[in-house]
């Protein structure tokens, strides 16, 4: 860790105390993330120590604590860690606290996970509905500008600002800029791929077609609503199509001017199918959703807390959204009583032991 924080030296050097800390840090966990170490966590765990499981936040610190440990089970005496510059237990804790701030602002009182919540464009004009959400522990107040405009989110703005004045709490406002679209453009027939077959990706959006097997069997084909995104794949490279039946990967062979991909799995397209789930074709390793599946990112859907145990993810978090509906009002009231039932069992990765109630049945 220390070799790759001197080979890294260049990217440090002029920058802050916290930033170029926090970048030390860094180097040193993905120095250790570079080794398979699971025997190694196993064997510490046996001994009582840190199996290095939460070492993100003080990398370099919790190896040193552990060979000082080591060292002095063995009687091998071993100094204590100084961590050389780097983040030690407190202060990770501390820049996580002070950089969540900074993007999120304070938290409700009595929990430390922030509530986000996506607006609807009516918001704009329901000062009342903003007022409920903020009063029920909304944070942040997100506003999506993929849809409305100005005027809309100006609005909106106001309303959080007005809102949290009269309730007393923080409440930021985040203003989401709309991505590139990347769908698959339009098509008036039904698409059948099977094992093999080929399906060309053009870029002079003509609507799509199946393949003609009666007549000069012309491959099937379909556009891409963002041609230049043509330009960065090449031979070899995994497309994958999103559908409501699920993700579909084709793999890209050589063309100038259109891309065939060779199907792996049989699948059948629609028009109704590509407008229901958004019809977007990705490149592997571009605009990735991977982050939003992590354990570790600072925000977790709120679909993806209700599919698994929402208040072991939801404590692990900085930040939980819950994206706009019918229900919201409702939604944030059970998210709010998740959060600070968890508060006392989870603290981000780490397990936290209160008494626990059924433990006043055992006799003394």
């Amino acid at each position: 860790m220390l070799a790759a924080e001197r080979l890294h030296s260049h990217r440090i050097a002029g920058r802050g105390h916290g930033a170029s800390s926090s970048l030390r840090n860094l180097i040193h966990y993905l120095t250790l993330r570079r080794h398979d170490v699971r025997l190694l966590q196993e064997h510490l765990a046996l001994l009582g120590l840190s199996s290095l499981g939460s070492a993100e936040s003080h990398t370099l610190y919790t190896v040193e604590s552990a060979l000082h440990a080591l060292g002095a089970l063995t009687g091998r005496s071993e100094p204590w860690p100084s961590a050389r510059g780097a983040p030690c237990f407190q202060d990770g804790t501390a820049l996580l606290a002070s950089h969540t701030f900074a993007l999120l602002g304070s938290a409700s009182p009595g929990i430390r996970v922030r509530i986000m919540v996506t607006l609807p464009s009516e918001a704009a004009h329901d000062p009342a509905f903003v007022l409920s959400l903020v009063a029920k522990g909304m944070n942040v107040a997100r506003t999506h500008c993929a849809h409305a405009g100005p005027d809309a989110w100006a609005a909106t703005a106001a309303a959080v600002r007005e809102a949290a004045r009269a309730t007393g709490r923080s409440c930021l406002v985040q203003m989401d800029l709309g991505g590139p679209k990347l769908r698959t453009g339009p098509c008036h027939h039904e698409i059948t791929l099977r094992e093999r077959d080929f399906l060309f990706l053009t870029r002079d959006g003509a609507p799509g077609h199946p393949a003609d097997l009666a007549g000069e069997g012309a491959p099937a084909q379909i556009a891409c609503t963002l041609p230049q995104v043509l330009d960065d794949v090449q031979s070899g490279d995994r497309v994958f199509f999103d559908t409501r039946t699920g993700r579909t990967s084709r793999r890209s062979r050589d063309m100038p001017t259109s891309w065939p991909c060779r199907s792996r799995s049989g699948r059948r397209t629609s028009p109704r199918s590509r407008r229901s789930s958004g019809g977007s074709a990705r490149r592997a390793g571009g605009w990735s959703s991977r982050s939003r599946r992590s354990e570790d990112s600072a925000t977790f859907h709120a679909r993806s807390w209700r599919r698994s145990a929402p208040g072991r993810m939801a404590a692990r978090a900085e930040c939980v959204m819950l994206n706009e509906g019918p229900h919201v009002l409702a939604a944030m009231k059970l998210l709010d009583g998740i959060l600070r039932r968890m508060e006392s069992h989870q603290d981000k990765k780490r397990h936290t032991m209160r008494p626990l109630a059924v433990s006043r049945a055992l006799p003394d």
